[in-house]
């Protein structure tokens, strides 16, 4: 069993079901029931997310790839209060951000790589219950891969893995 997001929602009669192994991408959750869960982290595509060419199209100061969720997502709230020049790609936005912040409704994956390459700064957000049981989002290795900066929530094993590509949001106010 490989647990890549949402640990609350793996029962213990799940992680007893007979598995050879558990793994998770944490490096510190660990499966109910106390069974031994190794950690195996996400990671990016070397062929798909790799340095390159910048694309004028989706150049952005501050780019956000994702969809509200229905709920309004702290990092680009906050990101968006300052009055940065964001733009976002996803759907069911309208109701949290302004128009013009919202680029387009769909980003093709395989423009991803483009437009993080393309962006000054690309935000990251994290679930809850990933965030709280350090299950790092891919968006992290897919952006940091292509060479991007990025400004993420608080996630625990994010310095160990990706040292200071990454910068914790919450540090914007002690820097």
């Amino acid at each position: 069993l490989w647990v890549i997001s949402h640990p609350d929602d793996i029962a213990r009669d799940e992680a007893d079901a007979g598995w050879d192994r558990i793994y998770a991408a944490s490096l510190t959750w660990k499966a109910p029931g106390y069974r031994p869960t190794t950690p195996l982290l996400q990671a990016a595509s070397h062929t798909r997310f790799m340095p390159g060419e910048r694309d004028p199209e989706l150049s952005a100061e501050v780019l956000f790839v994702g969809t509200s969720r229905g709920v309004e997502r702290p990092v680009v709230r906050d990101v968006s209060a300052t009055g940065a020049n964001l733009a976002v790609f996803g759907h069911d936005w309208e109701r949290f951000l302004p128009p013009h912040t919202i680029r387009a409704t769909n980003l093709p994956f395989e423009r991803v790589p483009a437009a993080y390459r393309s962006a000054g700064i690309i935000l990251n957000d994290h679930w809850e219950d990933m965030r709280r049981n350090g299950f790092i989002s891919n968006r992290l290795f897919d952006a940091t891969f292509v060479g991007g900066r990025v400004i993420s929530d608080s996630i625990e094993g994010a310095d160990t893995i990706f040292g200071g590509l990454v910068l914790d949001i919450l540090e914007r106010g002690r820097t």
